[in-house]
């Protein structure tokens, strides 16, 4: 192409003639076009291989970057395998060790052994260098530990108890019921300031404080102490949970073992003692009914001379009321126990009471030359029943008696203070062994229960004692240094002001026969009741009185009775076949006659129940008489009862 363009341009330069110079441009123009077509088509192929190699260099960095992206998301694919393969291996770790703690809790039955499981299998299974267990004490101010395990001690100082106070993780998680989490020192300072320097010390850097709730109430704490910084995520969290839970669900199933074997353990306890109680009680009823029954058939016999008979009647006297005793505390503490007791409350003056109790008691120690003093000093009133108080004190003082042997002393002492006054009952007796002192007002404990003890009793008298001065608001204690050394007993009463009636004085019969009992001259008096024997100890011990004593059998024959005789008293069984008491005493007061249908009654019956007492009175009675009952206060009941008619006399005997 270069040579052609140069022989026109040589052509042109040479042309002779404007002819030859023309056809010489013409040419020129000619290899322009020439020139100019080839140099287009050639541009028009580089352009095209341009295209060509641009188009497949961009396919090819596609290509390139669609295998990026396909590396790129096939790496983040074996990330996320190799992650959760990971996280699934730690799962099963976790699960694995998870099993291991519940196992180890559903073999431990006590509550150590459960603090100790949970500790020991909760430290491997959170990974935790160290661990501890604390229960709350019975005042919810102090945590005890039950079980630890590496230096995880919130307070070294504080030994194996310490206190509730504000800045420790233990109290937030007691007070707020919530896990306390704790991912790094700075965070622990911070937070929970006061266990941080003891974190400090062991080389702590997180912890997790747990609630132990048992029953919806927490029951103490479980904590975890970690050396290194632990990002507490959603399964760490969950996973302490779960511990938490297993460890509550442990500690209940523990507390329940632990409850029930202590009530059978009590129960084991209760039956022994109701055994050797019931032993006792068959023993000291039967002891007076043998002496009773041996001397009576020796009586029906006749086989006994005139010191014989004196001898017979005092011991089957003796026994009688040995046996009625011991029922009256078998009554007494059957209702006591039932929450019966009933307190008939007044002004009294406890000097008179123990004055009362210790004239009592005076021929006992008398009988076995025991020296017995009575202290009294300033006059002391307080509100109370005077007859159950006389109760507690007689108790006291025949104990003393019993136990202090001959020539020994007893000393009865009232001290008043501002708002209580104590009475101390000392004696120079036996003592008690100092094991045995939480034990000495139990009901069914005696410190000598052996069939060879010393002294008999059903051993109710303290238990009745600690029960009636309670009910007064009162309390009771025992000292004794031990076997030997004697015992003192200190009831302590509060001294309050009454603003009730105070009681007056009885009025009484004015005269007495020659043989000291009240004179019932003129008194005429319907005993009802169908024991026949019952019927005669009646009559007789009236007969004594000059009474003139009227009987019958049943409530229709003590209607006829009444309905053609003026009486004073009624004397009237409760149990009765047919008609009760109570029906009979109702009819009385409904008869048309007001002097018969007013006519004082009695109640003479072996229902001694406070409420069978209160029942007796709202039938009608004036007066409620305890069976068995000596002759003697029987017939000065009625006597007073005589004396204060027409009003009520609401007592019992």
């Amino acid at each position: 192409m270069e040579t052609s363009w140069r022989s026109v341009v040589n052509g042109l330069a040479g042309a002779s003639t404007p002819f030859e110079a023309l056809i010489a441009l013409a040419l020129a123009f000619a290899a322009l076009a020439i020139v100019a077509g080839w140099l287009y088509r050639r541009q028009r192929r580089e352009y095209g291989e341009r295209r060509r190699l641009e188009d497949q260099l961009r396919r090819a960095e596609e290509l390139k970057a669609n295998a990026d992206r396909a590396f790129a998301n096939e790496q983040k694919a074996a990330d996320a395998l190799r992650e959760s393969e990971a996280r699934y291996r730690a799962l099963a770790v976790r699960m694995s060790r998870l099993h291991d703690l519940t196992a180890a809790l559903s073999q431990a039955v006590t509550t150590d052994g459960v603090a100790n499981a949970v500790v020991q299998e909760g430290r491997t299974l959170l990974g935790a260098q160290a661990g501890s267990v604390m229960r709350l004490i019975e005042n919810r101010t102090q945590l005890v530990r039950v079980n630890a395990q590496g230096n995880s001690s919130e307070v070294p100082e504080a030994g194996h108890m310490f206190a509730l106070e504000p800045g420790l993780c233990s109290t937030e998680a007691v007070t707020t019921q919530r896990p306390v989490l704790i991912g790094s020192f700075a965070e622990w300072q911070k937070r929970c300031w006061r266990s941080a320097p003891a974190a400090g010390d062991g080389g702590y850097a997180s912890a997790a404080v747990l609630p132990l709730t048992v029953e919806g109430a927490v029951w103490g704490v479980l904590a975890f102490h970690f050396t290194a910084p632990v990002n507490f995520d959603e399964d760490h969290r969950a996973l302490l949970t779960a511990v938490s839970h297993h460890c509550g669900e442990a500690l209940d199933r523990a507390r329940l073992y632990e409850a029930e074997q202590r009530a059978r353990t009590d129960a084991e306890a209760a039956n022994r003692s109701k055994d050797e109680f019931l032993s006792t009680v068959s023993h000291e009823l039967r002891t007076p009914l043998n002496a009773i029954l041996g001397w009576a058939s020796m009586l029906r016999a006749g086989s006994l001379d005139f010191r014989g008979i004196a001898r017979a009647t005092h011991v089957i006297y003796d026994n009688a009321q040995r046996q009625r005793q011991l029922i009256d505390d078998l009554l007494d503490i059957s209702r006591m126990m039932t929450g019966r007791t009933a307190l008939e409350r007044q002004d009294v003056d406890l000097g008179n009471v123990m004055t009362s109790a210790v004239e009592s008691v005076m021929p006992q120690a008398e009988a076995k030359d025991l020296e017995l003093t009575f202290n009294r000093r300033a006059a002391v009133r307080i509100d109370a029943d005077a007859r159950r108080l006389e109760q507690v004190f007689l108790n006291l003082l025949t104990n003393a008696v019993k136990f202090t042997p001959r020539g020994g002393h007893i000393d009865v002492e009232v001290v008043s203070r501002d708002h209580t006054a104590d009475v101390r009952v000392s004696d120079t007796g036996i003592g008690i062994d100092p094991a045995f002192l939480p034990y000495v007002f139990d009901p069914f404990r005696q410190a000598d229960s052996q069939a060879t003890r010393r002294v008999g009793g059903l051993g109710l008298g303290l238990s009745i004692a600690k029960r009636l001065v309670e009910a007064h608001g009162g309390s009771i204690r025992v000292e004794s240094a031990g076997p030997g050394t004697g015992a003192t007993f200190v009831v302590t009463l509060p001294i309050t002001t009454f603003h009730g009636v105070t009681a007056g004085p009885t009025r009484g019969t004015k005269t007495v026969t020659p043989d000291g009992m009240p004179n019932l001259e003129g008194v005429r008096i319907l005993a009802v009741d169908d024991d026949p024997d019952a019927r005669e100890i009646i009559e007789r011990a009236f007969e004594r009185c000059r009474a003139t004593v009227m009987t019958a059998g049943s409530a229709p024959e003590a209607m006829d009775l009444l309905a053609e005789n003026d009486v004073n008293i009624l004397l009237i069984d409760i149990a009765m076949p047919g008609e009760d008491g109570y029906t009979l005493i109702r009819k009385v007061r409904a008869l048309p006659s007001p002097q018969k249908a007013s006519v004082p009654a009695a109640a003479l019956t072996a229902y001694a129940r406070d409420d069978q007492r209160q029942a007796a009175l709202e039938a009608g009675f004036q007066l409620h008489i305890v069976k068995p009952v000596d002759p003697s206060p029987l017939v000065w009941s009625i006597a007073r009862l005589v004396s204060d008619h027409p009003g009520p006399l609401a007592a019992s005997v």
